[in-house]
């Protein structure tokens, strides 16, 4: 390699270290354009169109690197991922499958590999893929972070509390171990790791990316030992800094005024021959859909999948382009067969001919469209207080990335659309969903899921009722509160939070 060509690449390598991203896609454009073969940059251009989201745009950057050199393992490594985000979860569990037949001790795709089996519910197959990655490397927080999740996710938190504490030992200034940690200890009971939380957030060295997750977990902390004043004011805190990290493209009002006026003009039948039928539970989260997932999910007949989305990613891939509905691709699309992909999909889910119960957060947009390639599905939607339930969302920090969750205007704005995307539905589709209220779940609780249930065409099963004793995996911020009998402490939860959010609660349908 030249001198000249050499520093450029080391002044590329150090411009993408210091997160300058805009800035090293440029250079990296430019060398592209002296050396098109090079599977360094190749494979880098690929990361910088997966970051974005581009992920049919990474593969091929991906392939091309690999192309020029078979050998390239990060480039296999990352081209595994982006078949993930695309939920083509058989092709990615192949590519970190050849890369650890050659390599075992990769740890990328060990952790990859573990990801994708944690996402399909393979749970404990999951937890020793991470245990095998910690005996090759125990200095990585990212595999103590994803254990601790996994085990959280089927309840075993004091195994979980064991991995974190390991993590923190050695990685003190982790703060997203904090807050995973917060997320299972009743601080009325010790309060500890909040005083080690408040030093930490004195600390100067701490980011303000990294104070993101104090801030939360802390608000957590103060509410659980119900000092509201302090609880409020981190709580607040957390938000204002976690809304400056986006910068914020989706125009949701236009996104539903796109889908409501095509259901408006045209009405779809399918003449679809697949009559299997799919539960699918519907609403916002923090509003009970968990809750609601885990009851119906442990009937005999039932198996929860979880928030796939992927439904939810197709529809978006294929027919929404700038927040509206694509007139040129829709045709084409109503022709695919999206119910026989989607039941290949729950493949990796090991559903034993059950029923699939899903749970994805962005159902609600889809409805007319599930409805036409699912003409048995069964929708259950499930509503809370308003003003509880925005409260809740403004109180959490999601894994998911929802851009309107951390403004308190925004966050009206997009609960007023949802509301609006519901009437909708229910006009159009009358006696078709079945609307109930996470506060008659929780006060009237065998009534409401009898009334689940017959909707559904189930009979009666103790397990839904007793649901606690025999969890389904729950990888969302809903999981202590899921995989424990029904508690009523959040009904009305709401009214301490009145004066600190009259933005959010007068604009509220």
């Amino acid at each position: 390699m030249r001198p000249k060509i050499k520093k450029e690449f080391e002044n590329l390598v150090n411009i993408y270290k210091l997160g300058n991203i805009d800035e090293a896609k440029k250079l990296c454009q430019s060398l592209l354009r002296k050396d098109p073969t090079n599977d360094f940059l190749l494979n880098l251009m690929g990361l910088f169109n997966q970051t974005a989201g581009k992920y049919e745009k990474s593969i091929q950057f991906f392939e091309k690197a690999l192309h020029n050199n078979r050998n390239n393992v990060s480039a296999r490594n990352n081209l595994g991922n982006s078949f993930k985000y695309i939920k083509k979860f058989d092709k990615a569990e192949e590519i970190f499958k050849r890369i650890l037949n050659t390599n075992p001790n990769y740890i990328n795709s060990i952790i990859n590999l573990g990801n994708l089996r944690v996402e399909t519910n393979k749970i404990s197959e999951g937890i020793n893929l991470f245990k095998n990655g910690l005996k090759v490397n125990n200095k990585i927080p990212l595999i103590y972070l994803n254990l601790a999740h996994a085990y959280q996710s089927i309840g075993k938190k004091k195994d979980a509390e064991n991995i974190l504490n390991q993590l923190l030992k050695f990685d003190p200034s982790n703060t997203k171990a904090d807050k995973l940690l917060s997320s299972q200890i009743n601080y009325s009971e010790d309060k500890n790791h909040l005083d080690i939380m408040l030093k930490k957030l004195d600390d100067k060295k701490v980011s303000d990316e990294n104070k993101i997750y104090l801030m939360f977990a802390i608000g957590k902390a103060y509410e659980d030992i119900k000092d509201y004043p302090n609880s409020k004011k981190f709580i607040i805190k957390g938000n204002e800094l976690k809304n400056k990290t986006y910068v914020k493209r989706n125009n949701y009002k236009n996104l539903s005024k796109s889908i409501i006026n095509f259901f408006k003009n045209f009405n779809l039948t399918h003449s679809s021959k697949n009559q299997d039928k799919v539960i699918f539970i519907v609403g916002m989260p923090r509003s009970g859909t968990t809750l609601t997932e885990n009851i119906i999910g442990n009937h005999r007949n039932t198996c929860g999948v979880g928030e796939i989305n992927y439904l939810g990613n197709l529809f978006n891939m294929n027919i929404i382009e700038n927040n509206e509905i694509n007139l040129n691709t829709i045709d084409d699309f109503l022709k695919t067969e999206v119910n026989t992909e989607y039941f290949k999909f729950l493949e990796n889910f090991r559903l034993d001919n059950n029923i699939p119960v899903d749970k994805s957060l962005d159902t609600f947009w889809y409805i007319g469209f599930i409805k036409f390639f699912f003409p048995n599905a069964k929708f259950l939607h499930c509503k809370r207080n308003s003003h509880d339930n925005c409260l809740s969302i403004f109180k959490n920090l999601f894994d998911a990335d929802l851009e309107w969750a951390y403004d308190q205007l925004d966050l009206a704005n997009y609960y007023n659309i949802y509301v609006e995307m519901m009437n909708f539905w229910n006009d159009k589709y009358k006696g078709e969903i079945l609307n109930f209220n996470y506060e008659d779940l929780v006060n009237e609780t065998e009534n409401t899921i009898k009334n689940l249930l017959n909707f559904c065409d189930l009979e009666w099963d103790d397990n839904c009722l007793n649901f606690h004793k025999k969890s389904i995996p729950i990888k969302t911020l809903s999981a202590f509160q899921a995989n424990r009998p029904i508690y009523k402490t959040s009904v009305n939860s709401s009214k301490i939070y009145e004066d600190e959010l009259e933005i959010l609660f007068s604009k509220l349908s």
